[in-house]
């Protein structure tokens, strides 16, 4: 097996495994972004209504953690190559986690259109399916792809805090493997939640309207963002940060290492 291919299906796995493992956080952050009243999901008599809406981003999670996590190796070589050196230091790992952010961005703003829209509606559609089905008649392709600049914007800045702090840890404080990724990811994800929340919550914003707006009026809602907002949702976006990206970097490394090890034995 291919350190590509590794590097591919530890990817894939590690995607679905950071949208599961945090998406009732998820969902509870997007509810106080965009000022909705959160009890009304979480005190439903269905625990199934705290992933509404998971399956279809649970999919694409998993396509999206194989351009994620490849984007990331190889934007890391790209680098690499670039300054001529092996290791790369903490501006090196900002501008290779700015690329992979840039990449994963294009790749993820269909998904994050959908995730969003069916957590903050009331019960019009049961399923992603349907509710992709009806837009796509009413609106066309074009509506899902309204939150792409604060989705690109969102992933440049989360990637490249996230990337730059984990490979640093790793570095001078971890050591790679176990238990150290798992608290690496988690500290990394907490550092990339609070540089991108204020542009976290633009997006939420902007994909939770039934309209497409203009860049003009998308940077009205950036300047519009009250404290109070950024207060409610930041709790749960540090918690669901911190799991999200704890539990994936950890399935990721300890996939590619027993993935490495069985290829070796071979």
């Amino acid at each position: 097996m291919k350190s590509e291919t590794i590097e591919k299906v530890s990817g894939s796995v590690a995607g679905a495994v950071f949208i599961l493992s945090c998406y009732p956080l998820d969902m509870r952050k997007t509810i106080y972004q965009t000022g909705e009243v959160p009890n009304l999901i979480i005190t439903r008599s269905n625990p199934l209504t705290l992933f509404k809406g998971a399956l279809f981003p649970t999919l694409f999670g998993a396509a999206g953690g194989f351009v994620f996590y490849s984007s990331m190796e190889n934007s890391r070589r790209f680098v690499a190559r670039l300054k001529g050196k092996t290791n790369l230091n903490f501006s090196d790992s900002l501008l290779a986690g700015g690329i992979t952010g840039f990449v994963y961005g294009l790749y993820s703003s269909f998904a994050e259109s959908v995730k969003v829209s069916m957590q903050v509606n009331r019960g019009e559609f049961t399923n992603s399916l349907q509710f992709f089905k009806f837009k796509v008649r009413e609106k066309g392709l074009a509506w899902f792809f309204r939150g792409l600049a604060p989705t690109v914007i969102v992933e440049v800045v989360a990637s490249s805090v996230f990337l730059a702090t984990y490979y640093h840890l790793c570095e001078f404080y971890f050591r790679k493997g176990g238990i150290d990724d798992f608290i690496a990811g988690g500290l990394s994800g907490m550092a990339a939640w609070n540089a991108m929340i204020l542009f976290d919550t633009m997006k939420s914003q902007v994909l939770s309207k039934n309209e497409l707006l203009s860049l003009k009026n998308q940077i009205e809602i950036l300047r519009e963002i009250s404290r109070n907002q950024l207060m409610k949702s930041y709790f749960p976006g540090l918690l669901r940060s911190a799991l999200a990206n704890s539990t994936s970097m950890w399935s990721y490394q300890l996939l590619s290492t027993y993935l490495l090890k069985y290829h070796l034995k071979k």
